[in-house]
């Protein structure tokens, strides 16, 4: 069985390689981040549906995107934090949501804001911010969602 560490800001991650994906020491890009911050264009403020948090820290360390969606469903996951079953749910429903974005970790952690636990998901590619923030707050707010989904941009996880 293969353990898993993730990178700073992503530290509860659930890794892509450990569910049987290609290890990323196998690619290319391994550990590289790629764009700059200047790559996102999005901008903080209320949405339909949702409000978008740029800069915000959950207390891993480094910044975060939170995209916090302020319907009145809230997220599955919130009703049984600890329910396995719950959060694999949660989980392929927004790797559903996030389809052609190069999502390389996530997992369950600290919100930005408020003090409900938030789905996290890591990028290493800021120029994939922005279409992540798009799909994640049109589908929060065409659901009428409430929960908070943090975004972090960093190396890959590193496989032990």
């Amino acid at each position: 069985m293969r353990r898993c560490a993730a990178a700073a800001g992503a530290v509860l991650a659930i890794v892509a390689a450990c569910g049987g994906a290609t290890p990323s020491s196998d690619r290319a890009d391994r550990g590289a981040v790629l764009g700059t911050p200047d790559d996102m264009t999005s901008i903080a403020g209320r949405f339909d549906g949702y409000m978008l948090i740029t800069h915000c820290t959950t207390g891993l360390g480094g910044a975060a995107i939170a995209v916090v969606a302020g319907g009145a469903t809230p997220f599955d996951f919130l009703a049984a934090p600890d329910s396995l079953g719950l959060q694999e749910q949660f989980r392929a429903r927004v790797a559903a949501e996030l389809r052609g974005v190069d999502v390389r970790a996530t997992g369950f952690g600290q919100a930005c804001h408020g003090g409900e636990p938030a789905f996290h998901v890591t990028l290493h590619d800021w120029r994939e911010v922005d279409r992540a923030v798009q799909q994640l707050g049109a589908w929060v707010g065409r659901d009428r969602l409430r929960g908070e989904i943090v975004l972090f941009v960093a190396p890959d996880p590193v496989v032990l």
